[in-house]
């Protein structure tokens, strides 16, 4: 048994290469994995022994620079450095171990990556390296070109080219990432060995000689993003028996025949589009049917064959960003988009394939076409007619008859077409344009639908393995297909909103600013899970009142409640997250059943707090609201959990029976929890809250619960097409909106003025005023902003560094409380952690009526200074701590922001003062009401109020003399101004006589 020998150096290929690059002026850069800075050599032989050091080292990936540079770079170098361009280049990852997960599959091996070149119509490429993990193509200049003041235009260039390589991998139903064009850029050397991963495979060169080119030729080759003149395809600079001219290989794109040969009016009049007029530049303007505007997209503008729609009920993609090539509007208007359907379809129609699809109506000519560029063969009839579907394989006839898993892919491909979905699952969709999918396994997936279809023309079942055989090539044709968007509930279509009813018959709602209808089609596409249940079918003249008897809250929450309702039907917004919270007794757990029964039924309307990550995973993803009934508390990962749900930050996990697999999980939703208390809060997840307090139900009005239901049943249809009604007149006042001092949770605020609107409520003061209680709820868990919330109440403002910070939270809040000296769980125990843990707390103190500035002192030191004071206290100017001589600080006044600080010069915080970078919790009206001092709302909530300071202890620093570990109470002497030992109560200063006398003395 022989073992294989791991791949080795290739001194004489890498010499070879860089002898190559070598021959630009400049510097060569190497560099190699984890040392990205790298060294630069003026001469080869040099850089090659650098490459022979890095190998011996086990370096898992030795690279050079795709240009020299003009200069050593002190780090790495940037585009700037840039000296000399060798030509331009690709980095085509073909799939394996080592690459990132991307939202299509990548080529599967070289012929297909070659296959991808070949589909992005550039020309043939000089040379050819192959990674140990992709390819890296070169299209190599006659000469290396200095760079100078053309090289904003050489980036440009580039840029062009890696986006035609994307289009080409995308018309195959691949992934290719465009960001690998800079001139920065680094690739692998050949002849080096590529060990990512744990891995040992050769960089090596392809046997691969292909032309080279001027910089002018690779100008004319580059498409441009919608190209003016036909783009080349590569077989046009395939010199005769090279390598690159493959038997077999496709030479060309159906698309670009189709763009040179077909008319727009081969296009668009089979769709019912009406040419209207022809501008001087030869620009046709085109009318889509049932269009009210003169015209509805112009096609060819300035002699660049591409369409522009301008109507967004068009069915295309609209808008002057969108340019559209003739083939993606035949996709779009023929496959619902899908380019690599589209593709297929037009190579069947043009092989004579009379099951071909729309494209059998395209001219003849242009047919012909796309069969000259494929290099198709005319299709012939099989050679023996398949027998039906379904049967087992034991009871087919020899010969070439398809085999029962064939058969069923056949059947499958009749009625649907598969795709991989955003969230990475295989979906098959309904050929006849419903809008609700299928998955491809599992309840009410393909899998039982196709057994059903089977049977039903066959009289006997598939067998198993026929329908395993079956799922396994349609998920494979699913990987290669484009990713399409899949939604849960509720979707986006325009400026139209579209809800999934949960129904059998796939009914849906589209609301918009000028109403709402059902109906049974709409451009998006809907997929159902376990947790999916059926909506009513709504009144159009329906009201809240029974919907609002039957919630035990008062009017100002109940408002709240209507109107998070309705902006959880919009689905790409973040929504805060509804706390029901009261005593029990208040029917928290009926009021989230009810308020879910109408926005996303579910046969399960609350659920348990989730264990773990994983469990909250599958819990978060079944249904579009997510609601917690009986929360006790909220660990931290559960907090930062419900903070991604909110803002649909994705999370990541291990994939099902791998080791190294993950599973890439991205959700944005509406969660409602019920509480009686769910403890302390922080800070980011008080942002993203709206709590509503339940009123207690008087004993005398309680009803049996099934009483409760069957009225709320009774009074569903009509609850939802009151808040349909309403839904529409918000969306009809969002544009008109115009709001400033938003708060984190801006969208929703926004449309509560718009509710406000329409309504005449008042639910955005209402919203903002439960910020101030959450705030007191952060300040209340974190014993650090507890103790910087009791100081500025007592001693006043405080203005020092964070290590001054530090040492003034640690001082006694009484001058003879005693002191243990064990610090609280979570106090930090650095002044770079005090200044942390005031960062994290900022937003909560400030919501609290209390102002924290960050300045840095205009002196040479240039001492970053912390400021904390009251809203309505004066700034400290000498840097001292502050103290309002025996007030509480009311009569003050409000003041302008510290005169050092940065707090003038912002609406919010960016983040670069330490923070998580959140906006003002309250505007500023709001803020000044609520923050009058310690008897104010929201602020006074302290276990007692805290007494008149002594005089001359206000201003107390720690003793620099303290010992660790003992406590000692300290002041500041009003005769000499040092510190002092406390020794008696009222004690002023130290006891000595001139100390003393001048105490007295002033």
């Amino acid at each position: 048994m022989t073992t294989a020998t791991a791949p080795a150096l290739d001194v004489d290929a890498v010499r070879a290469w860089l002898s190559y690059l070598g021959q630009a002026p400049g510097l060569l850069s190497i560099c190699s994995t984890g040392n990205w800075a790298g060294r630069a050599f003026e001469d080869v032989e040099p850089a090659t022994e650098y490459v022979r050091h890095l190998d011996a080292q086990g370096a898992e990936g030795i690279y050079a620079r795709v240009t020299t540079l003009r200069e050593r770079p002190t780090r790495r170098g940037g585009a700037e450095l840039s000296h000399a361009f060798f030509g331009l280049w690709a980095d085509l990852d073909i799939a394996g171990p080592g690459h990132k997960a991307t939202p299509a599959p990548l080529p599967p091996d070289e012929d297909e990556a070659r296959h991808v070149l070949a589909a992005a119509g550039l020309p043939e490429p000089s040379r050819l390296i192959h990674s140990g993990g992709g390819l890296y193509p070169w299209w190599l200049l006659t000469a290396p070109h200095i760079l100078g003041d053309d090289r904003a235009a050489v980036e440009a260039l580039s840029a062009r080219w890696q986006e035609a390589i994307a289009r080409g991998a995308a018309a195959l139903g691949y992934h290719y990432g465009t960001g690998v064009g800079d001139l920065a850029r680094v690739l692998r050397i050949a002849g080096t060995v590529n060990r990512k991963e744990g891995l040992a495979r050769p960089c090596r060169m392809l046997p691969h000689t292909g032309p080279s080119y001027s910089l002018a030729e690779l100008q004319q080759a580059a498409p441009d993003r919608a190209p003016a003149e036909p783009v080349r395809s590569m077989h046009a600079f395939v010199q005769p028996g090279s390598v690159w001219s493959q038997p077999g290989m496709d030479s060309g794109s159906p698309f670009d025949a189709l763009a040179d040969t077909a008319t727009w009016s081969d296009l668009l009049i089979p769709h019912g589009w009406t040419l209207v007029g022809t501008e001087r530049d030869g620009a046709e303007l085109w009318k889509r049917p049932g269009g009210t505007s003169e015209y509805s997209a112009r096609c060819g503008h300035n002699g660049v064959p591409v369409m522009v729609v301008h109507s967004t009920d068009a069915g295309l993609p609209a808008g002057p960003g969108n340019h559209l090539t003739k083939g993606r509007v035949f996709a779009h208007l023929n496959h619902r988009g899908n380019e690599s359907a589209a593709a297929s379809d037009l190579r069947a129609a043009a092989s004579g394939d009379p099951a071909a699809g729309p494209a059998r109506a395209l001219p003849g000519h242009v047919l012909a076409a796309i069969a000259q560029r494929c290099r198709l063969t005319p299709w012939t009839p099989p050679r023996a007619a398949a027998p039906a579907p379904g049967g087992d394989d034991e009871d087919e006839q020899a010969g070439p008859a398809k085999t029962a898993a064939a058969r069923l892919v056949d059947l499958a491909e009749a009625n649907y077409r598969v795709f991989l979905g955003q969230d990475g699952e295989p979906y098959a969709a309904e050929l006849d344009g419903s809008s609700i999918v299928r998955p491809l396994r599992g309840r009410a997936g393909l899998r039982q639908q196709l057994s059903l279809d089977a049977f039903t023309q066959t009289g006997k079942p598939p067998s198993t393995s026929a329908l395993s055989d079956a799922l396994n090539v349609l998920e494979a044709k699913a990987t290669v297909a484009p990713p399409e968007v899949v939604h849960l509930r509720v979707a986006r279509a325009g400026n139209r909103l579209v809800i999934d009813m949960g129904t059998q018959d796939g009914r849906l709602i589209e609301c918009g600013p000028d109403g709402w209808k059902i109906t049974t089609s709409a451009p998006v596409l809907f997929r159902r899970t376990a947790l999916t249940g059926a909506m009513p079918e709504p009144l159009p003249n329906g009201t809240l009142d029974a919907f609002r008897s039957g919630l035990n809250a008062d009017e100002e929450n109940f408002r709240l409640i209507v109107g998070w309702m309705l902006h959880t039907l919009i689905p790409d917004e973040p929504h805060p997250v509804l706390g029901l919270v009261g005593e029990q007794g208040t029917a928290k757990t009926t009021g989230a059943k009810h308020i879910v029964g109408i926005i996303d039924p579910s046969p399960a309307p609350t659920r348990s707090a989730p264990k773990d990550a994983e469990d909250w995973a599958v819990t978060a993803s079944g249904s579009w609201v997510v609601p917690l009934d009986n929360i006790s508390s909220i660990p931290p990962w559960f907090s930062d959990a419900l903070c991604k749900a909110v803002t649909g930050d994705a999370m990541t996990r291990r994939a099902l029976y791998t080791n190294s697999d993950l599973a890439v999980l991205a959700f944005l939703r509406p969660v409602l929890m019920t509480s009686i208390e769910a403890g302390a809060l922080r800070g980011d997840l008080a942002e993203r809250m709206l709590p509503i307090e339940l009123q207690r139900i008087n004993p005398a009005q309680r009803r049996p619960e099934s009483d409760v239901r069957a009225a709320y049943e009774a009074a569903l249809p009509g609850t939802l097409g009151a808040l349909l009604n309403l839904l529409c007149n918000v969306l009809a006042a969002l544009p008109d909106v115009q709001a400033t001092n938003l708060p984190r949770m801006a969208d929703f605020t926004r449309f509560l003025i718009a509710l406000d609107k329409v309504t005449g409520w008042t639910t955005r003061e209402d919203y903002e005023d439960t910020f101030t209680d959450l705030a007191d709820n952060v300040i209340d868990g974190d014993p650090f902003a507890t103790a910087i919330r009791d100081r500025v109440h007592k001693w006043g403002a405080s203005d020092g560094t964070a290590k001054d910070l530090l040492a003034w939270a640690e001082k006694p809040l009484d001058v003879w409380q005693a002191v243990d000296t064990r610090a609280p769980k979570g106090w930090p125990r650095t002044p770079r952690g005090a200044a942390g843990a005031l960062a994290r707390v900022t937003p909560a103190l400030i919501a609290a009526g209390i102002t924290v500035d960050r300045y840095k002192t205009s002196d040479a030191k240039r001492e970053r200074r912390i400021s904390i004071r009251r809203a309505h206290m004066p700034p400290s100017s000498d840097g001292r701590t502050v103290t309002p001589d025996g007030s509480d600080g009311t009569d003050f006044q409000p003041s302008e922001p510290h005169p050092h600080s940065d707090q003038g010069k912002r609406a919010t915080s960016d983040g670069s003062d330490g923070s998580d970078g959140s906006p003002p919790l309250l505007n500023s009206k709001r803020r000044g009401e609520q923050a009058r001092g310690p008897g104010s709302k929201g602020v006074g909530t302290q276990p007692s109020e805290p007494s008149e300071p002594s005089a001359g202890l206000s201003d107390q620093r720690e003793d620099p003399g303290r010992l660790p570990g003992r406590s000692r109470t300290v002041g500041r002497c009003t005769g000499c101004g040092e510190p002092m030992t406390l020794i008696t109560p009222g004690q002023v200063c130290h006891p000595n006589a001139d100390c003393e006398s001048r105490a007295h003395g002033r």
